[in-house]
């Protein structure tokens, strides 16, 4: 019985398979061959072992590793393959086998990158791009652009040794929809044959507005729908360096502005994403606009860009605008921007002061006038009044009971009034202190003398986004 116990232990030693521990198990290859520095990996083993080879897509004897077997303990097994003059990738696999323990090793060995044969489909970007095709040397390949001709050129780059290049060069695709061009290549002596579909996407930024709410001339948020603020929306977009993206005009339909644009950039600033792009947006704009295409700078410079559609008699609607700094890219992108007016408030309120002249207690005529580089001073006092169409404009406004008039000027104004009271002529200037967002109250009182003035000390009112300034108005 003891003989017995001790066979059978001995048995179960014998039996239990070896511990076989690898640092890596797969092993990646470049094409070219590696006579000079065989690949190697490290491995250990309980017993003694030994190494088989399978085949993966290819039975070829083209893959060499040594040594075959060895003794238990730690080992490096080295691997060396000839070079795949072949596209497509190729895979062995190595066992390593002790005492009843396995472990596989992958061995991968790219293609040589050379354009295979049959079919083979790139999708690009919808910008210009380039694909480079590498085909192997020593061939007299015959090129045909059957689909796509008028987008897509094939140009031979080099010829070398091994490999030739050869570039598709596409151009942006500006129309709203994908389209596909069809290349073929052949090699007659070899049999060679391959053809290539190219997918190129729209190069379109399909947008989203969305018009948030309305900063008020007394600087607060409306709580109106922008849509009921707008009648049409004029949209331009300038990339890092200020050139021209695309510029919009949008019309009011029926059931309000539109929210949705799809808009392709310029040929020559096609991109797939347009980091940091800026969009400004001006509502109830200019029709003018709707041929813009300078630079940003441009833009900013006109800044008269809403003044053909301001006020009518019984609605104002002074212009608006917004801004957003934003990646655009190809495909779908959503803007929220929050619209306010380009313009100030200003109320002004004529006083007479009698006890410097009696004779300025009748004003008989009123004239407003406004100088800026935004453009133009409108007023709400006049209906039908015919919209300004050079940098300086004049307007005479009916004098009323109050001595009081509510107009709206661009930012930066400097505002000129003149007043004919007593058959004589008195004038004022604002000073260029004018912001949007902003409400002011100009006191122009009527001085009888030109000393009056210099007395005068500015009063600003303590309302936020309001400011109270007298001006004396002096003998012209």
């Amino acid at each position: 019985m003891s003989a017995l116990i001790m066979a059978s232990c001995s048995q179960q030693e014998q039996t239990a398979p070896a511990n076989i521990t690898l640092e890596i198990q797969d092993v990646i290859l470049m094409p070219e061959s590696t006579d000079n520095s065989p690949a190697s990996i490290t491995f250990s083993a309980d017993a003694d072992w030994k190494i088989s080879t399978e085949g993966g897509q290819d039975e070829s004897n083209w893959l060499r590793v040594w040594p075959e077997s060895g003794r238990a303990g730690k080992a490096i097994l080295y691997i060396e393959a000839d070079e795949n003059t072949s596209a497509l990738e190729r895979m062995r696999y190595v066992q390593i086998e002790s005492a009843g323990a396995t472990q596989t090793i992958r061995i991968l060995q790219r293609g040589d990158g050379t354009l295979p044969q049959g079919q083979s489909i790139y999708q690009t970007g919808g910008a210009r791009d380039t694909i480079i095709l590498k085909l192997r040397a020593g061939r007299k390949y015959q090129v045909d652009v059957n689909q796509g001709d008028e987008w897509l050129t094939p140009v031979y780059l080099s010829q070398g040794e091994r490999f030739d290049s050869l570039a598709l060069i596409l151009s942006g695709n500006t129309t709203l929809s994908e389209r596909t061009a069809s290349v073929r290549i052949t090699e007659a002596k070899s049999g060679y044959k391959s053809a290539i579909t190219v997918l190129q996407p729209s190069a379109a930024l399909d947008i989203d507005l969305s018009l948030m709410q309305i900063q008020l001339p007394s600087g607060t948020v409306s709580g109106e729908q922008a849509t009921q603020w707008v009648d049409r929306l004029f949209v331009a977009a300038f990339d890092q360096s200020g050139n021209l993206l695309f510029s919009q005009d949008i019309p009011k339909e029926t059931d309000g502005i539109p929210s949705h644009i799809q808009v392709t950039p310029q040929e020559d600033l096609l991109r797939n994403v347009y980091p940091s792009a800026k969009v400004y947006i001006v509502a109830n704009s200019s029709r003018k606009l709707t041929d813009f295409h300078g630079t940003e700078q441009d833009f900013l410079n006109r800044k008269d860009t809403a003044s053909l559609r301001l006020f009518d008699a019984d609605s104002t609607r002074p212009p608006l605008s917004g801004v957003v700094v934003t990646d655009l890219k190809i495909g779908q992108n959503q803007l929220h921007i929050n619209l306010s007016h380009v313009t100030a408030r200003v109320i002004f309120k004529v006083i007479s002061d009698t006890t410097a002249n009696a004779q300025a207690a009748v004003i008989d005529k009123l004239r407003i006038g406004g100088f800026s580089s935004w453009g133009y001073l409108f007023s709400t006092s006049t209906d039908g009044e015919v919209s300004p169409r050079s940098t300086n404009y004049y307007s005479s406004i009916l004098p009323n009971s109050s001595n009081q008039y509510q107009f709206f000027a661009f930012e930066g104004s400097q505002l000129i009034l003149t007043v004919r009271a007593g058959g004589r002529y008195y004038q004022g200037i604002a000073p260029n202190i004018l912001k949007r967002g902003y409400k002011y109250t100009f006191n122009m009182r009527v001085a009888g003398s030109k000393s009056t003035s210099s007395n005068v000390v500015p009063q600003r009112s303590t309302a936020p986004g309001e400011v109270e300034q007298t001006i004396d108005l002096i003998p012209l």
